[in-house]
């Protein structure tokens, strides 16, 4: 009795990971048009092309759903920045999805190798 009871609460607060996403707002040809449209408005077209196009959540739990657009070469921002994508919001909105930069600019070490100090016994 326990433990029947145990497994239906259980059941009742992990059915959201199992229930099915809701459909998106938003269709895989409209995601499409935006992301050629993006390119295609830089005058990029020419030289990336767009190698993926998935449906993301931002959470495991069903969070916020999002087109991600994937293109190859990633394009070559200023300092050492890329552009590997574009981030389509169900709203039509668009984010530029940029890595690198200045997140390790002006680090003092190389965090490949180990710093010198008491623990380095070479």
């Amino acid at each position: 009795m326990k433990a029947s009871a145990l497994l239906a609460a259980a059941l009742l607060v992990f059915q959201p990971l199992f229930a099915a996403p809701p459909a998106p707002a938003i269709g895989i040809e409209q995601a499409l048009q935006l992301a050629v449209s993006h390119l295609k408005d830089r005058g990029l077209t020419s030289a990336h092309q767009i190698i993926s196009l998935t449906l993301e959540d931002s959470s495991i739990t069903g969070g916020r759903q999002y087109w991600y657009a994937r293109w190859l070469p990633s394009i070559k921002g200023d300092d050492k920045t890329t552009e590997p994508g574009l981030q389509i919001s169900m709203d039509g909105s668009l984010a530029r999805v940029v890595t690198g930069g200045a997140s390790g600019a002006g680090r003092p070490d190389n965090p490949g190798r180990r710093r010198f100090g008491s623990r380095d016994m070479r």
